[in-house]
């Protein structure tokens, strides 16, 4: 990688790096597609205000009248646009020496990047996981001990929140490690071809009791004794998260690239510097977001315990 200075210190690679930079943190991320989630891909400053969209619940259905009635009639419901102010900016950022920049490929600079780009994405995840306590969803349900978790219980959990926030809406359930595990294991066999079988080895169970994904996150700690929160299904409008490019400061003139994550289209922002005083380079990965509370109906949490 030639070690020049100016938009041109990767020789034009920092794009390629930070899309490779970014390709295996798709599990740590997945669960923000579980809120209500916004994106924002031009550069934003801390501070700033942008808006999600939050699903809610519909009116009954009206019969048609001309009169009072008609198409031109705003029958109401609870969809909003919801305003979030990116409060929290994360970044990390580390140090290469001259000598071994200079010698650096995209693919070992992108290797590099990696364990920093997975403690923010990390950290993203962990601050939304933040909000769920409760005090600010009192609805849960005893999940047991991680050993019987099975999907009698994944049932029960899909019944509650739906009776919750009714029938219709796109509902996920999220698990910690332990429970993911264990609810694997008890699925394992149950589907007719080897396929199947081999989606249960990742981190995401499809079309499983009426959620559309079972996700597994480990935001949520392992549990050490009762009542403590193991997981949470949602119907996306329980939490709002949105998470926005960086924009950079006039007077910085490195090189800076956005990558965005292919399933949930977080972006993260790149940039790589020349530090003259050190002389040395400077390479920093950064997100800006902001998290909401939003209805306290759009999440029951399941908690550790005995047996149910």
């Amino acid at each position: 990688m030639p070690a020049t200075t100016g938009t041109t210190i990767t020789g034009g690679d920092l794009k390629l790096i930070a899309n490779k930079a970014v390709a295996n943190i798709g599990e740590i991320l997945l669960a923000a597609n579980a809120f209500a989630l916004g994106v924002e891909s031009t550069g934003m400053s801390e501070g700033d205000s942008t808006q999600v969209f939050v699903a809610g619940s519909a009116p009954d259905a009206k019969a048609f009248n001309a009169k009072d009635n008609n198409y031109m009639t705003d029958n109401g419901g609870e969809h909003a646009w919801v305003p979030l102010t990116l409060s929290q900016h994360m970044k990390l950022t580390f140090r290469i020496p001259p000598q071994k920049f200079e010698k650096l490929t995209p693919d070992s600079m992108a290797a590099l990047y990696k364990p920093y780009v997975s403690k923010v994405a990390s950290k993203i995840i962990k601050d939304t996981f933040a909000k769920v306590t409760a005090t600010a969803f009192k609805s849960s349900i005893n999940a047991g001990p991680v050993k019987d978790f099975n999907k009698t219980i994944v049932s029960n959990a899909e019944t509650a929140l739906a009776k919750l926030v009714g029938q219709g809406s796109d509902r996920n359930l999220i698990l910690n490690m332990d429970y993911y595990d264990a609810l694997r294991d008890s699925l394992t066999g149950i589907y007719a071809t080897p396929t199947n079988n081999e989606v249960l080895r990742n981190g995401t169970i499809p079309g499983l009791s009426g959620f559309a994904n079972i996700i597994r996150t480990s935001a949520i700690e392992s549990a050490t004794g009762n009542g403590q929160l193991i997981g949470l299904a949602t119907n996306m409008s329980g939490v709002a998260l949105s998470v926005a490019a960086v924009k950079q400061i006039p007077q910085f003139d490195g090189e800076v690239e956005v990558a965005v994550e292919e399933h949930t289209k977080i972006p993260l922002t790149f940039s790589v510097d020349y530090d003259k005083d050190t002389r040395s380079y400077v390479a920093t990965v950064e997100a800006l977001y902001g998290i909401a509370v939003i209805d306290e109906k759009g999440i029951l949490r399941l908690t550790s315990g005995a047996a149910a």
